[in-house]
């Protein structure tokens, strides 16, 4: 398997598409299940608001939404921030992919000496001469990698817990056993453990935010957990 069906095959991913109208993906309530909108529903399609802010994403409203035909939403280039996006420009008529990625990341806050920012909520890609015709633009936010860590750090740090992991072994294989090993773990190596059990997780549940991490790990399993971790750290690491 390629690295990106390895990827495909673990994890889900959430595609955005350039339109003129903006950034649009799919409409997929499950993301939005139980939540009030922040934002206004926009219909990519009709450009019309199929649902304002403060509205709360009931199983019975997202049913009405799809069924009057809501298949894509425009979102706010806000949505990408924070994450590494992977993105292809693909010529409509022959499929040729151009591939490039780009973290986009921005943070903002305020301390002693004052207001502070970090970042920027964008980026520019210089893509080489392609052949003239009709492109559009793929883009996939992948939250393997922590915000602060780059691949290789998370690689290594992968190949690290797997070993602390195959360490504790089978038989021992339970929540208290792991937590404490683990911690000692981005202690030593002087790691953030947030952004070692953030890796962890989002390896084993393709998610950032699950039931209690290492209750999720017993109940995926160890060979599962080991899998996991062994096909993710192939990706980070296939060239």
């Amino acid at each position: 398997m390629s690295s990106e069906e390895i990827l495909d095959f673990f994890y889900d991913k959430v595609v955005f598409t350039l339109s003129k109208k903006g950034w649009q993906t799919a409409f997929n309530p499950a993301r939005l299940r139980g939540a009030k909108l922040v934002k206004d529903l926009v219909d990519a399609k009709s450009g019309k608001v199929a649902a304002e802010a403060g509205t709360k994403m009931t199983p019975r409203l997202a049913r009405k939404l799809q069924e009057g035909g809501l298949k894509e939403q425009l979102v706010g280039a806000d949505e990408l921030v924070g994450r590494y996006v992977a993105a292809d420009l693909i010529n409509e008529q022959t499929g040729q992919a151009y591939d490039f990625g780009r973290e986009v990341s921005y943070y903002f806050g305020r301390d002693s000496d004052g207001k502070w920012t970090e970042g920027k909520p964008g980026d520019t890609a210089l893509i080489p001469t392609v052949p003239p015709g009709r492109y559009y633009l793929r883009v996939e936010p992948e939250m393997l990698v922590p915000k602060h860590w780059d691949a290789a750090t998370t690689s290594a740090a992968l190949t690290a817990a797997r070993g602390v992991i195959a360490e504790v072994g089978q038989v021992s294989f339970e929540a208290d056993e792991l937590e404490g090993p683990l911690r000692r773990l981005a202690q030593v190596r002087g790691w953030k453990v947030g952004d070692l059990f953030m890796a962890i997780r989002v390896t084993v549940t393709g998610k950032t935010a699950t039931p209690p991490l290492f209750d999720t790990l017993v109940a995926l399993g160890y060979e599962r957990t080991l899998e996991r971790l062994d096909a993710a750290r192939a990706a980070l690491e296939a060239p």
